[in-house]
């Protein structure tokens, strides 16, 4: 497959799965908590997006957050989050999304040729085809760079402090913090948000696989250290100790400065 038909066929999965999410939205049973962090909901979108993918040819290495590592026949690296935002779906909070990336068989991060995530409510499902752009559903999009919004997550005080210090940066801008990082760098990626950061030290490779690529694929920056865009050799479930994207390199590299301080 080439990448715009890759992404063709995770739209399509992605949105099957969105409906199931969609459909079981209201159920309580759907909340019902199978693992210490695992609701019922995770565990059967992830099984879903698994098999449907395989269906459509697309096998190979499943890097997933609830099943971690499964090894099938094929040429693909598949990493999914089924639910990335699970506490704002747990809480009846409609931000939430589903994220699913394809490298080649030894691909890193890096290497991620195709990627979707999709909302199942109300937004538009957002994502790239290596080498031929990032698209809205199946529409090609070119990205704005004028917005007012940055998305920012910190969690204790060393993290608060780097941010208080780089703040006249974001003078004029507007800060959320809403949920689900997979859909906000998503967002970001497009220019709909100005910026994300992330000092948590908490997104793994399978909240931010799909959203890294529409970032790239955009032309803008995505890094996890000082200097160092996001990568990873996509072999387990890996945290990365921020994350730090803009479609304004310089804002990133400024960034680096600021939150790389004190977190490497």
């Amino acid at each position: 497959m080439d990448t715009i038909e890759i992404y063709k066929t995770l739209y399509k999965v992605a949105g099957e799965a969105a409906g199931l999410i969609r459909e079981r939205f209201w159920d309580d049973s759907s909340r019902e908590m199978i693992a210490e962090d695992t609701m019922r909901i995770d565990l059967e979108s992830e099984q879903y997006i698994i098999d449907a993918l395989r269906k459509e040819g697309i096998s190979g290495t499943f890097i997933a957050e609830e099943t971690g590592v499964t090894e099938y026949p094929g040429s693909y690296k598949i990493v999914i989050d089924p639910l990335d935002g699970s506490r704002n779906y747990k809480r009846g909070i409609p931000w939430f999304s589903i994220s699913i990336a394809i490298t080649p068989k030894e691909g890193a991060l890096e290497d991620v040729v195709a990627g979707v995530v999709y909302p199942p409510i109300r937004l538009e499902p957002i994502g790239f085809a290596k080498g031929k752009g990032c698209y809205r559903g199946l529409a090609k999009v070119s990205p704005g760079k004028d917005s007012d919004y940055v998305f920012v997550y910190v969690d204790n005080p060393e993290a608060y402090r780097l941010l208080g210090e780089g703040f006249m940066r974001l003078k004029g801008k507007v800060v959320r913090s809403m949920g689900s990082a997979a859909l906000e760098i998503a967002l970001t990626g497009i220019g709909v948000s100005y910026a994300f950061i992330d000092l948590r030290a908490k997104l793994r490779v399978v909240d931010v696989a799909a959203a890294s690529g529409i970032v790239w694929e955009c032309g803008g920056s995505i890094h996890m250290l000082p200097g160092v865009e996001l990568n990873a050799p996509l072999k387990k479930i890996e945290r990365f100790k921020m994350v730090n994207a803009s479609l304004d390199r310089d804002f990133v590299n400024y960034w680096d400065s600021i939150g790389g301080k004190g977190l490497e």
